[in-house]
């Protein structure tokens, strides 16, 4: 910000305090001032002010007209001379504010004249208001920092460091352009960077390589860049290799005093230095090692020359000792003169007598200037400050005091150490109750005691008269008040000034910008506020003085805007409470006894109270509310049942209030939105069912009701259910290293009770890091961010069940790796059935891979996020053992490291001891400390100002080997001047408990705190949304306490927040005035629970119905749902029973904010700051869609319904052809009361089978039908087996089987499935029958397709009146052929084959599903549609529609790829114009789809500019392509448009697609002028990202443009060429392929032949006669199953050219493909457990193992975009889908962009650069029993298909273990 001189009233000139040199017409040193102009303009810019500063000019009454902030104007209000380009813009209304185009001229005097007429209603003397203005002379200079080693281990190579200073701000590019670097005479390249102090910039060169031979380094650069050239150098030695020795040696005064010796080696980091570096006279140094650097610290502040000296045995790192024992000379020069304020506050209570401490060095007098801030304005004030603020003083305050003060003039002093001194306020002003004194000390050269010898002189002219002035209402001068928040320190620059000497406190130079500031409020009245979430405010009034309660107060409550909301009085308690306010609570005044008291409320002030155990659920609006399902997992096309329950005990939400639902899917986009007004006794029900296809993964349920949003993760994955039930148990609570040995039980029955006899189990374990948290120390981090460890799944245990299914272990675990913390062991069990098929569970059990642990807590950081500099921190530190019990006397070691860049801990290195020796990270301290007989310990840091940046606080056990450590960030106090409240380390914590964890109500609660005598405690009982009650109580020395009655309205929990308030006039110990504290009391009220109960059969039969009786055993009313699930569903997640109590009555986290302003009075401690009080206990505080359903879910949901206290009600449930287990849930809620029931219950009959199949199947395939039969019964004795099965799928040998029971039992009976050459859905029934007994068991399956068909044709070309006769064989097996007849009037464009291509393309980006159905829409143009074919158009359609909108982001944009978070560009624009077309055509659009998406375009249109795309080819296409569509929508941006048409170098294709846009937009003359002269022929290109364009896309979105304007001729000869590229067998992607066929379509609908088509075909003996109007004829040939061949014979009975094909598809037997690579690399291995390569031609079944694909660029085409890896797995193969696994966390570092992992096939979507690979890992199984096909492997560029790689596909087998 610019200098402002502040207009003061009566003042009649002001005389500018800088010399302006006379090269304008005006002298401004002449300048003189209407003083008239006061009451108009308060204040402008003067002075010397840098190069980028704005000129500012503030009225004195507020500008009438409406103004839009920080917006350009018309206006011509200010001029500028010499002229400057620029705008002028209105901050507020009060201020006017004109920004220069560029920089200001360096050393430039300037002009202003402001219009002050066009503005105010002013005399025509004042209607113009002209002053001057200069700007800093620009000068340069650059001081050497010297050579740095890269590392600890860096010999080799240095970084060159230095710092240019410069008198302003100057760009780093053009200090590029000024300095030039040589390194032996070679320019090497420099790099600058902002140091972070106004004209100071970092110079770094890189890459300084040391040689045999002494070096050079030279700096060049031009000290006067703008004026007569001053060229300078620098010259700096490059030690020779082998050259150990001294390179520099630096004194560093401030805030702490060391030497810092570089080394021309970097030394040894952990070698001792005790008596091998001295300082003469100091025997306590300490000392530090980083890099070459050595920092020696002196343990007093020395003063003089000292000699410093460095003993011959100092080692480099490498372990050579130095050359000789050194001594140096070390000036330790005096202090420089400093002021410093002493503590911290602005409020004076009358205790103080106004005393204002401050403490001063080498000065003998100091300049006092007060500023007053008018109680009138103090509510202006507090909007932009708290106490110590400093904004827009100018507006609020006047200077009323000027003083110098001579020091030391009472008793002698050493006025060279830091001394204390006292300022009376008193003494100098009046003192008014209400206002606000700012006090600023300073100092000018004069009063410097500094001692200096030989100064250099300086002919300079300064003020050096003593200040003894007062109110300035009469002064004659215009005095400026400084706002502190400008960003350029340039307000005190001065003639002569020099930059090179503002750090030589013997040049006037030094005294600039060095004065201290406070901010003084005298008054007695302290204030506690408090504010929960229902909108009541309480205020709490007492005397500072003397802690006494303040009766009778008027308390007024404003907002923000300063407009008063309520006024009330105090009570006799000092107490007021506000009822809910309307507006929101800002500032608060108190009065009492014409005295008067402040308190602002801003969301950063509250007092800080992470330190305490409040967490817990937070309350919204005043209202809770619980989402609830049926199950933890659900498979796609599953239907969801969720309800959701509203508790709104204080009736906040209206009857009829709408509670909306939404159900968003795991990519982020909306699936299902439901309103509903009315619920039963608060349960809503939203049940939604999903799509087969839906996307897997994360889904969210959210609720919003009253302003309130709920919020549930809804698990979506592609699932089986278990059919096993598997119970591990481990019976050890915690495993640790010490005992490392795991002992369980494992019991597996059938989910119908039947034992799992006999069965394989294995139990894989994980280690995985987990948050280490000790009860009672949850302030206290426990784990090393310096460590990474990666969990890795080893086997466990591999066993078979006994006859029981049971089994028993006591196996040992290791780990080998060092963990960050605590592990978490998860326990994977399988267990298999002999079928192949398996259910799985996973536990987790806590491991301690340390005995030991020790725990570090940072201090309370600000709003930002940081801690300050120059400001020592004691960080707690506290030694546990394994179970969280305190540990005594431990060594912990404390280590500081510099981390200079942010990005460190993503290196992958797995401990500090890596980093430390990285260049990027720099160690700063290290100190030993052994923790009390409490287990407690603490470490003191504090970082220098210009050490700023990130840093790692690393504590280690060095017995245990346990370490943690914290990052936290240090940045200087003036950043953080805003920050808000910060917890002085706990100084003010006031630790406390109650005498029980958890109370009944009627109980009541103890409660003791520390305490004095004579203060006064506010004791406040809060719960998650209000103050419940308040009361002061007197407290006692020691220790006080009080009961509390626990009442049914503190349920769950309430908080008891004590604030200790200690008399200011006479505090008795060190603590301070105010300490608070809070802690949770736990109710829990018998009341609230309900207790539902289920009457039902024990047992259950498949294929029957049962009836379910519910009651509340206390007959009390309830409202209840009912669900019963199949157990194998359950398990997979664990799931427990929803019980809504546990989330109503969970602990609540408390919602109630307190504010005081007790931490702004002065002298608000007693005798010592640094003690911490903490005494007290220690208690621990798609519709239509034919695919099969696989696996059909057990699952029945019912309700809600409402049951009234003492009766019961009764339900019937049916249960379908299912055998297992359910779980019947009840979930219960009535007016504040919950709870449910459950009961589980096997479903069973006599006689069950259960037959396993895999997932799919695939043609020609052979696969195993292994039939468990079980036999419940003894009655049960002969059973016969038929499999059924229908035409996809047949029974090899007989499908009838018998089987006898002798006993009680089950049995497996194989058969045997071959699949046949079809595909679709195949069934497969399983029937059983023993006497009257039957049992059956259905399995739907899909007959997948591995291979893609293949196309191939035959053409021909007809004049008028001839015949074409030609014969095709078909190219696929039997039952895959079809064949088609096209006839054309145009060129063939392959129209079966292209638009095949396109529904059948695997992958699913948005621009692929787009293109998919884009064409489709114009296909009527082109051929004559039928019933069934448009009504398969408008499926895909709509399904397409419904597929772009869950692309579609919060934005408005379209993402990519499904579960994207960023918009494409380009491919939003396609997506859209897909859907405006759609639209036009007569389809619905998605709710909110085309509305979200025009505001996305739209923005993006007036955002774009060119330089922000020029990376890319046709950078210009997109944003034309946009504006096309917005056209296309009716809403066209014309000054977008315009923008575009007058861009320099309009690229040939945006300016087609921008004449499309306004030919469209009516402007069809503008259309014809933008492509007048621009070719209609585009050279050839690929784009594999961006727009994924390339030359034929480009031509048919030309030939779109033409057929627009109507162009017909010139389109045609562009439809020949196109037509012929389509016509040819090569590959197109996808988006021209789409675009292709719609160009052309669109010509033809407008461009169809007089004379139509008129033929005669010829098929099977059978002629058929065609007469149409359409351009093509596509005519379906009818294909027996078994036909190897088909012949047509066409006749063309018109006048016209006829073009003919016979084409033929096929899906060709497997395995007839051949492996290539084009442009890619692919390599395939396989490997087993051990990690060994393997064969998978034959695996046996019960196999784990991997496949690893490695894809390879070799360069020769650059990096790819969009590669698709397409992995199809044989039918008997699983896939383990990684996702379902406890702790997943992503793709396990494999960089992909998406993975689609379906039932049997993994499709893959990845970048690569080239020379660079990838490899792809998928864990897989060998699960079904069968001779399977493994599809090819193949990969492509989705946008080019000439880079592709495929590996052949084979035939595999599963076959039985031991049978390979």
């Amino acid at each position: 910000m610019s200098k402002v001189i502040s207009l003061r009233p009566l003042l009649y000139f002001l005389t500018t305090l800088l010399l302006f040199s006379a090269c304008s017409e005006e002298d401004p040193a002449e300048f003189k001032i209407n003083p008239d102009f006061q009451k108009h303009i308060s204040s402008f810019t003067s002075g010397v002010i840098s190069s980028a500063s704005p000129v500012q000019i503030q009225l004195s009454q507020p500008y009438p007209k409406e103004i839009k902030p920080n917006q350009p104007i018309k206006e011509d209000f200010i001029s500028i001379s010499p002229e400057v380009k620029g705008k002028t813009v209105w901050k507020d209304q009060y201020t006017l504010e004109f920004i220069p185009e560029e920089n200001f001229i360096s050393g430039q005097d300037y002009w202003v004249e402001f219009e002050l007429g066009k503005v105010s209603d002013v005399p025509n003397e004042l209607k113009t208001f002209k002053f001057p203005f200069s700007i800093i002379k620009q000068a340069i200079n650059f001081e050497v920092d010297g050579l740095k080693s890269y590392s600890n281990e860096s010999m080799e190579w240095y970084q060159f460091l230095g710092t240019a200073i410069t008198a302003d701000v100057i760009n780093t590019k053009k200090l590029d352009e000024i300095f030039n670097v040589t390194i032996n005479g070679k320019t090497k390249k420099a790099t600058f960077s902002e140091f972070g102090v106004d004209g100071l910039y970092n110079l770094v060169v890189d890459s300084v390589e040391r040689k045999d031979q002494t070096g050079e380094i030279k700096v060049t650069w031009n000290a006067n860049p703008n004026g007569e050239k001053e060229e300078r150098e620098m010259r700096h030695e490059i030690p020779a290799m082998g050259d150990f020795k001294v390179t520099q040696t630096t004194v560093v005064q401030h805030p702490e005093q060391y030497v810092r010796i570089r080394f021309s080696d970097p030394l040894l980091a952990n070698q001792n230095l005790n008596g091998l570096v001295e300082i003469q006279g100091d025997n306590n140094l300490k000392t530090a090692i980083a890099t070459n650097e050595l920092k020696v610290y002196p343990s007093k502040r020395l003063e003089g020359n000292h000699t410093l000296v460095l003993n011959a045995a100092i080692q480099n790192v490498k372990g050579y000792k130095f050359k000789k024992t050194e001594q140096i000379s070390v000036d330790f020069q005096a202090i420089k003169p400093a002021v410093k304020l002493v503590g911290k506050g602005s409020i004076l209570p009358s205790s103080n007598n106004m005393m204002v401490p401050f403490e001063a060095v080498n000065l003998k007098a100091v300049d006092i200037r007060i500023i007053k801030i008018f109680e009138s304005n103090i509510k202006q004030f507090f909007q932009n400050n708290d106490y110590s603020g400093s904004d827009e003083l100018k507006r609020i305050g006047r200077v009323v005091r000027k003083k110098t003060i001579y020091l030391g003039e009472k008793k002698p002093l050493d006025l060279g150490k830091w001394n204390r001194f006292n300022l009376d306020l008193s003494e100098y002003i009046e003192v008014d109750q209400g206002a606000i004194y700012r006090v600023e000390i300073g100092f000018r050269k004069h009063h410097s005691v500094y001692p200096c010898t030989n100064a250099q002189k300086e002919d300079i002219e300064r003020d050096e008269s003593d200040w003894d002035e007062k109110d300035y209402a009469d002064a004659d001068k215009w005095e400026y008040i400084n706002d502190w928040n400008h960003h350029y320190n340039n307000y005190d620059y001065f003639p002569g000034y020099d930059y090179n000497r503002q750090d030589d406190p013997c040049s006037y130079s030094y005294y600039r910008g060095k004065n201290v500031v406070k901010n003084i409020f005298a008054s007695d009245i302290g204030i506690v506020a408090k504010s929960g979430t229902n909108g009541e405010t309480f205020i709490a009034v007492t005397d500072i003085v003397s802690t006494q309660p303040i009766q009778a107060a008027t308390v007024r409550v404003y907002d923000y805007q300063q407009q008063k909301i309520t006024e009330i009085q105090t009570n006799q308690k000092g107490i007021a409470q506000t009822k809910a306010l309307k507006a929101k609570p800002f500032f608060i005044e108190v009065e009492h006894d014409l005295k008067k008291g402040y308190l602002r409320l801003g969301n950063g002030n509250n007092l800080p109270l992470s330190r305490f155990d409040i967490d817990g659920a937070t309350i919204q609006e005043g209202i809770k509310g619980y989402i609830y399902g049926e199950r933890g997992v659900w498979r796609p096309g599953d239907t969801l049942f969720l309800n959701f329950i509203l508790e709104d005990k204080d009736n906040v939400i209206p009857n009829n209030h709408p509670v909306i639902f939404e159900l968003h899917n795991a990519r982020g986009q909306l699936v299902k939105r439901n309103v509903q007004k009315e619920g039963l006794n608060g349960f809503y029900n939203f049940t939604t069912p999903t799509n087969v296809d839906a996307p897997t993964g994360n889904w969210t349920a959210k609720v919003e009701v009253g302003g309130a949003t709920f919020t549930k993760t809804i698990k979506v994955e592609t699932i089986k259910p278990n059919r096993l039930k598997i119970n591990l148990d481990i019976q050890n609570d915690l495993i640790s290293s010490a005992n490392p040995y795991v002992k369980g039980d494992l019991i597996v029955k059938w989910l119908h009770g039947a034992p799992a006899k006999e069965l394989k189990t294995d139990i894989s374990l994980k280690f995985v890091p987990t948050s280490t948290d000790f009860k009672g120390f949850k302030n206290y981090t426990f784990d090393d961010p310096s460590k990474n460890f990666f969990a890795s799944e080893e086997q466990f245990l591999e066993r078979n069940l006994n006859a029981e299914g049971k089994l028993s272990f006591n196996e040992k675990v290791e780990v080998q790796d060092q963990a960050p913390g605590m592990l978490k062991v998860i326990f994977k069990t399988r267990a298999f059935e002999r079928g192949g098929d398996f259910s799985t569970d996973q536990m987790a059990v806590n491991y301690a891979p340390y005995e030991y642990f020790v725990g570090v807590q940072s201090p309370e950081i600000n709003k930002y996020g940081a801690l300050e500099t120059d400001t020592t921190y004691q960080f707690p530190i506290v030694s546990l053992n394994k179970k969280g019990e305190r540990a005594a006397n431990r060594k912990v070691k404390v280590e500081v490291y510099k981390i200079e860049w942010s990005w460190w801990w993503q290196s992958g290195s797995d401990n500090v001891a890596r980093y430390i020796n990285r260049n990027n990270v720099r160690p700063i301290s290290s100190e030993t400390i052994t923790t009390n007989a409490s287990g407690e310990g603490f470490s003191k840091t504090k970082i220098d100002k210009y050490d700023w940046g990130r840093y790692l606080i690393k504590v280690e056990d060095m017995n245990s080997g346990h370490s943690t450590g914290i990052m936290t960030y240090f940045d200087w106090p003036s950043w953080m001047s805003r920050a808000g409240r910060a917890t002085p380390d706990g100084a003010n914590m006031l630790t406390f408990s109650a005498d029980k964890e958890e109370y009944t109500t009627g109980e009541k609660a103890k409660i003791s705190f520390p305490s004095a005598e004579e203060g006064r405690a506010l004791i406040s009982i809060e719960d998650g949304k209000k103050v419940i009650d308040a009361f002061w109580i007197e407290t006692l020395d020691s220790e006080t306490s009080f009961e509390l009655p626990i009442t049914p309205d503190l349920a769950p929990n309430c908080y008891v927040h004590i604030t200790f308030l200690q008399p200011h006039k006479s505090t008795k110990n060190d603590a301070p005035i105010r300490m608070y504290g809070v802690v949770p009391i736990m109710v829990k009220d018998p009341l609230t629970i309900l207790e539902p109960e289920i009457e039902m059969p024990d047992e259950l039969a498949p294929e029957s119905s049962f009836t379910i009786k519910v009651n509340e055993k206390n007959s009390r009313d309830m409202t209840y749902t009912i669900a019963v699930v199949d157990e194998g569903l359950l398990d997979l997640t664990r799931f427990k029973t929803p019980n809504p109590w546990n989330h109503f009555y969970a602990r609540e986290a408390l919602g109630v904010r307190t504010w005081d302003l007790f931490d702004h009075v002065i002298g608000a401690y007693g005798a010592k700051v640094e003690n911490i009080l903490t005494i007290g206990g220690d208690q621990a505080i798609n519709p239509g869609d034919d695919t099969p359903i696989r696996f059909k879910p057990m699952v029945r949901f019912i309700g809600p319904f409402k049951l009234k206290g003492g009766s019961s009600a009764k339900h019937k449930i049916d249960v379908p052809n299912y055998i297992g287990s359910v779980r019947t849930m009840v979930v219960a809620g009535q007016d504040g009361a919950y709870g449910s029931a459950e009961k589980t219950t096997p479903v069973k009959k006599p006689l069950m089978v259960l037959a396993t199949l895999p997932r799919v199947l695939g043609p020609k395939e052979k696969v195993q039908l292994p039939i468990n039969v079980f036999a419940m019964d003894k009655k049960v004795k002969n059973v016969q087996l038929k499999v059924k099965t229908n035409k996809y799928v047949s029974v090899v040998g007989s499908p009838n089987k018998q089987i006898t029971f002798n006993d009680v039992g089950d049995q497996v009976v194989n058969f045997e499935l071959e699949v046949g050459t079809l595909t679709g859905a195949a069934k497969v029934e399983v029937i059983a029958t023993s006497g009257n007994e039957k049992s059956t068991h259905t399995i739907d399956l899909a007959v997948r397709q591995p291979n893609l068909p293949v196309t191939i044709y035959k053409e021909g070309a007809l004049d008028g009146k001839t015949s074409w006769k030609e014969e095709i064989n078909l190219p696929g097996m039997d039952n895959s052929n079809s064949a088609k007849l096209e006839l054309s009037n145009i060129p063939p464009i392959n129209l079966e084959k292209r638009l095949g291509y396109l529904i059948r393309y695997p992958h699913g980006c948005l621009e692929q599903k787009t293109s998919g159905a884009f064409p489709q829409l114009y296909l009527s143009s082109l051929i004559e549609i039928d019933a069934k074919t448009k009504a398969r158009i408008d499926n895909n359609v709509r399904s397409v529609l419904n597929k772009i909108q869950r692309h579609q982001l919060n934005d408005g944009g379209f993402a990519f790829w499904q579960g994207g978070g960023t918009s494409s560009d380009w491919g939003t624009t396609y997506a859209g114009h897909f859907m405006l077309v759609a639209e036009k055509k007569g389809y619905a659009l998605p709710y909110g789809l085309k509305e979200k998406w025009i505001k996305y375009q739209k923005n993006q249109a007036q955002q774009w500019s060119p330089r922000n795309h020029n990376n890319y080819r046709n950078n210009d296409l997109p944003q034309a392509y946009r504006l096309y569509t917005l056209a296309l929508a009716g809403d066209p941006v014309l000054s977008a448009m315009n923008k575009l048409r007058t861009q320099d170098d309009l690229s040939v294709q945006a300016a087609w697609r921008l004449a499309a846009a306004y030919q469209i937009a009516g402007k069809n003359e503008v259309a014809k002028r933008i492509v007048k002269d621009k070719s209609t022929r585009i050279q050839p290109y690929t784009e594999l990202g961006h727009t994924f364009g390339n030359n034929h896309r480009d031509q048919a979105m030309i030939i779109e443009t033409l057929t627009l304007m109507g162009e017909k001729a010139k389109a045609a000869a562009l439809v020949k060429k196109l037509s012929e590229t389509l016509s040819k067998d090569r590959w197109m992607s996808t988006q021209t392929t789409a675009y292709s066929l719609m160009a052309i379509a669109q010509f033809t609908e407008n461009n169809n032949p007089k004379d139509g088509m008129k033929a005669s075909f010829v098929y099977n003996g059978k002629t058929t006669n065609i007469s149409s109007s359409k351009a093509i004829e596509l005519i379906d040939l009818d294909v027996s199953g078994t036909q190897k061949s088909a012949a047509v014979e066409v006749e063309n009975k018109g006048e016209s050219y006829l073009f003919t094909r016979l084409i033929a598809t096929g899906v060709p037997l497997a395995g007839n493909e051949v492996s290539r690579s084009d442009h890619l690399y692919l390599d395939v291995v396989y490997r087993n457990a051990a990690d060994e390569i393997i064969s998978v031609d034959q695996l046996e079944q019960g196999t784990d193992f991997s496949v690893e694909v490695t894809v390879s660029n070799p360069g020769n085409r650059g990096d790819y975009k969009e590669l698709a890896l397409s992995q199809i797995f044989p039918s008997g193969w699983e896939i383990h889908n990684q996702r379902m696994d406890m702790n997943y966390s992503g793709n396990d570092g494999q960089h992909i962009n998406y993975q689609d992992i379906r039932d049997d096939r993994v499709y893959t979507y990845f970048d690569l650069r080239k020379n660079q690979s990838k490899t792809i890992k998928i864990n897989l199984h060998a699960a079904y029993v069968g001779e399977y096909y493994m599809p090819a492997i193949h990969i492509e560029a989705m946008y080019d298909a000439t880079i592709s790689a495929l590996k052949k596909g084979k035939k595999v087998k599963v076959v039985k273990p031991g049978r390979r």
